[in-house]
């Protein structure tokens, strides 16, 4: 009898306490619903005994009864399975990391390893808890790029400050400065740091300095303007464009003030001598009105039309603005080419210095020297005129040919043709030029910034082929036009970097030939898939044929797996017989098919 109640009460307290392990377990996996942990439990031949998740019940059930040769991805497995032997070898706590590729991408885990126990003390396995700290990861990369970016914008700060006219100070509510980027009135900088503008400052510009600061520290409002300073041993002032703003704490207080002071006694010396020029250019402009008044009414002596009264003054006025050019310019006949280049890209300049490269020997152009004149820019350009260019926008809506044709007929140079084309497109004609098929459908993919797509001959239309679209993944938006899934948005350069922020596209590619970073293996196979959709869509659209590939980013291609992912796309048997071809990239074959292009008008 005391020994069925023994059992029956044993039965009894080991479902209560069955119960209460259970009901434990769940409130702790749902205090913990929100952190990305798993749980796991391994025998000493490290094969899955149970797999707990705190995301979703059922996760993790496919390991059961596996090992970790099984389960663990090649990169990882060796490194993984060593630290856990030796959790079961020296019976001790260990840590580590590991890399999963999920289904939501790669994935870092941190894992604590923990030897556990049978009821006689020998270690019959490990238990592990693995957490998702692959956000940690990424912030910190991102707080030392962000570090390492504010100090080197905090570099060119100080550097493009001791190299301008600009100067930046700061002064506590007494002014004495507190800091200041630039020496000023004549003193160093370790020299004015503590003293007042009452000890630096001379003359009467320094009482409107000190009225326009303490205005400022009164009203807490900014103060701006104008200040003559006169420095002790120069007779002549130094002209200074003050702006100063109260430095306030956290609560609002003014504790100072900040300010700036831009030197523009240069401005101001020149608006003087603009003055006086202004003067004498309203003394010859009568003049000149003078003349030209006279040669209209010469004009009309001789003409008995409006039509023949206005060619004749027009050939009139053209010849005094010639005359007039010929005097500035010291007898110059001709044009030179790279001034030429240089003026005509003026309303650009923000973009010459980044993106333009102008580079060659000293050619000028006499009357006779030019049959056509050829231009390429990035973008959209029908007849002459720039569209659209994603990757240069200050250049949209520029009508290039118009341009450039005005300005060789103000320097006398006759040009029969001035043609301004796509810049893939004279990759495409220099191509057909150089291998003897100007007779023949040439197309050239040219990788770089972006993305171009040449044809030649060229087809009347309006069309981009670097930015086609290739998958309808919603989250490829990286293309510079704003748009989503297109070739230029995965495969330009600008892209790349935009999309690796911890690497250059050289090292991604790198990394995907060795196969050591699984998300630079997926990009370089994603980068030649859309490169293989869009020539796809060419071969449906224009038939097969010859597709070379140019620019500074055709060293990335690897032809074996473009050919590969075209043979997966295009099956009909009338469009097979496609082949690429990687030329390099040329600036005379570029030249070449610019003037091909305006040749053909």
């Amino acid at each position: 009898m005391n020994t069925v109640m023994e059992w029956l009460f044993g039965a009894a307290l080991r479902r209560l306490v069955d119960y209460r392990v259970t009901a434990r377990m769940r409130d702790f996996a749902a205090a913990m619903r929100g952190a990305n942990m798993h749980v796991f439990f391994q025998d000493r031949e490290l094969r899955y005994k149970a797999v707990i998740s705190l995301q979703r019940d059922g996760v993790g059930i496919e390991l059961i009864g596996r090992t970790d040769e099984q389960v663990l991805p090649s990169l990882e497995r060796n490194a993984v399975i060593a630290a856990k032997k030796k959790v079961i070898s020296t019976g001790e706590a260990g840590d580590c990391e590991v890399s999963f590729v999920m289904p939501q991408g790669a994935t870092v885990f941190a894992m604590h390893i923990e030897p556990t126990r049978g009821p006689d003390g020998n270690i019959e396995g490990i238990s592990c808890l693995a957490v998702d700290i692959t956000r940690m990861r990424s912030l910190e990369s991102e707080r030392r790029r962000s570090g390492d970016d504010l100090e080197t914008t905090v570099q060119r700060y100080e550097t493009a400050l001791r190299e301008s006219n600009v100067t930046v100070f700061t002064q506590d509510r007494d002014l004495r400065y507190t800091s200041i980027s630039n020496s000023l009135a004549g003193r160093a900088v370790e020299d004015i740091i503590g003293k007042t503008d009452e000890d630096i400052l001379t003359g009467a510009g320094r009482d409107v300095v000190i009225a326009l600061k303490l205005k400022s520290l009164a009203t807490g409002n900014p103060q701006n303007g104008e200040v003559a300073i006169r420095y002790d041993d120069d007779a002549r002032p130094r002209w200074f464009d003050l702006r100063i703003e109260p430095l306030r704490d956290v609560t609002g207080y003014v504790l100072g003030l900040a300010g700036t002071a831009v030197d523009v006694t240069g401005r101001k010396t020149d608006e003087a001598h603009l003055r006086l020029l202004m003067r004498e250019l309203t003394h010859r402009s009568k003049n000149l009105l003078a003349v030209i008044q006279a040669m209209a009414r010469q004009t009309t002596r001789h003409t008995n039309s409006i039509e023949g009264f206005v060619a004749q003054l027009d050939a009139r006025l053209q010849a005094l603005a010639a005359s007039h050019d010929l005097l500035i310019k010291e007898g110059w006949h001709g044009a030179s080419l790279s001034e030429l280049a240089e003026l005509q890209l003026q309303p650009f300049a923000n973009y010459v210095d980044r993106q333009v490269a102008l580079q060659g020997p000293a050619v000028t152009l006499g009357p006779e020297a030019t049959q056509a004149l050829g231009l390429a820019f990035p973008g959209i350009v029908r007849n002459g005129v720039i569209e659209e260019s994603p990757n240069l926008h200050q250049l949209k809506g520029a009508p290039m040919a118009q341009v450039i044709s005005t300005a060789l007929e103000e320097r006398k140079v006759e040009c029969a043709k001035v043609g301004v084309s796509n810049d893939a497109d004279v990759v495409a004609a220099g191509i057909a030029a150089k291998h003897g098929k100007l007779d023949q459908l040439v197309r050239v993919w040219t990788l770089g910034n972006g993305i171009g797509f040449g044809r030649y001959p060229v087809a009347d239309g309006v069309w981009e082929g670097g930015h086609i679209v290739v998958t309808l993944d919603p989250n490829e938006k990286f293309c510079g036009c704003g748009g989503r899934g297109h070739l230029e948005g995965i495969m330009g350069h600008r892209a790349m970097r935009l999309r690796f922020l911890d690497m250059e596209p050289e090292e991604v590619f790198a990394l995907a030939k060795t196969g050591e970073d699984p998300r630079c293996v997926e990009f370089a196979l994603l980068w030649h898939r859309a490169l293989a959709a869009a020539t796809a869509s060419s071969i449906h659209m224009s038939g097969p044929g010859k597709f070379y590939i140019s620019g500074v980013n055709a060293r990335f291609v690897n032809v074996g797996v473009l050919n590969r992912c075209v043979q997966e796309m295009v099956k009909m048997s009338s469009l097979q017989g496609y082949v690429f071809e990687i030329v390099p990239k040329s600036d005379d074959m570029a030249l070449v098919g610019a003037v091909v292009n305006a040749l053909r008008g």
